[in-house]
C-alpha cells in the first residue's frame, strides 16, 4: 500500500488490473464468481482512491464463447480428453462482452462493472460536495453575515 499511496501523493493515476489470478475470495471478474464482486470494484476504487480498472481480454475468443467458456492460450481447443492446464484460462477471463450478429453484447459481469463505477462517480461527487460545503461554511455563515 505504501507504494500505491506514494504514487497517489505524487499525483500519478492508479489503476487496478486483474487476470486469471488471484483465485479465492479476491475481487475478480471470472464467470463463476458472484456478480457483486464486479460491482465492488468501483466501491473499493473509492476507498483506495483508485482511478479505474484495466480490462484484459475484453473479447479474446479463439473459439465460440457460447460453446466453450474456458480457453487455452495456444491453438488447441479445450476438451475433457485433451486438457492443457498450464495454458488454460479460467472461465470468463477472456471476455466481458460477446460477439453477436448485430455487434457486441455485454454480459452481466460488464454490467456489474458499470454499476460499480457509476457508484464510484456518485461516491466521489459526494466527497467533493462535502469538501466544498466545509470550505463554504468557513467563509459564509448566514445570508446577513459573510
Amino acid at each position: 500500500m505504501d507504494f500505491y499511496n506514494t504514487r497517489i501523493t505524487e499525483g500519478e493515476r492508479v489503476l487496478v488490473y486483474t487476470c486469471l489470478e488471484p483465485t479465492g475470495p479476491y475481487l475478480n471478474r471470472l464467470l463463476d464468481m458472484e456478480r457483486l464482486r464486479t460491482v465492488l470494484f468501483g466501491w473499493v476504487a473509492s476507498l483506495y482512491e483508485v482511478d479505474g480498472f484495466l480490462h484484459w481480454g475484453s473479447s479474446f475468443f479463439k473459439f465460440n464463447p457460447y460453446e466453450q467458456s474456458c480457453v487455452c492460450m495456444n491453438t488447441e481447443a479445450y476438451t475433457n480428453y485433451n486438457n492443457d492446464f498450464q495454458s488454460q484460462l479460467p472461465a470468463g477471463d477472456c471476455g466481458i462482452f460477446y460477439p453477436h450478429f448485430s455487434g457486441a453484447i455485454s454480459c452481466t459481469r460488464l454490467e456489474g462493472h458499470r454499476i460499480g463505477f457509476e457508484d464510484l462517480e456518485l461516491i466521489n461527487y459526494r466527497f467533493l460536495y462535502r469538501k466544498a460545503y466545509e470550505t463554504l461554511i468557513k467563509f459564509h455563515r448566514l445570508f446577513s453575515f459573510y
